[in-house]
């Protein structure tokens, strides 16, 4: 569990631009470790993630869009995070956009696809 004296320098950190600290943070609070859970916190912190360059911060923020958590469920947007993760090489996204077209979140099924 994170200990206080780790959650404040990620918030600093945060707070300064570090992107790896914005996603480490942005997850403790989807975790509710060691800060108390909060979605749209996490959320405002993978898109400042994103901008900074943080490639793995597209994955977790299509998955805060697949599921509604602190954004308005968007498969279509959750997608595009995926895919532009993908673009980078991205084996999680890779998965996650197999998943999306294996359930039909927001695109016809497609096995072919999904495989």
């Amino acid at each position: 569990m994170a200990n206080s004296y780790n959650v404040g320098q990620l918030i600093q950190s945060a707070k300064n631009g570090d992107s790896k600290a914005q996603l480490s943070l942005g997850l403790l609070y989807c975790q509710g470790r060691g800060v108390e859970k909060n979605y749209s916190a996490a959320a405002d912190l993978f898109k400042k993630a994103i901008a900074g360059g943080n490639n793995e911060a597209l994955i977790f923020m299509g998955i805060l869009c697949v599921k509604g958590q602190g954004v308005p469920q968007d498969y279509a947007k959750a997608m595009d995070y995926f895919r532009r993760s993908d673009e980078t090489g991205s084996v999680k996204a890779a998965y996650c956009i197999g998943v999306m077209y294996r359930d039909g979140l927001g695109v016809e099924k497609d096995y072919s696809k999904a495989s």
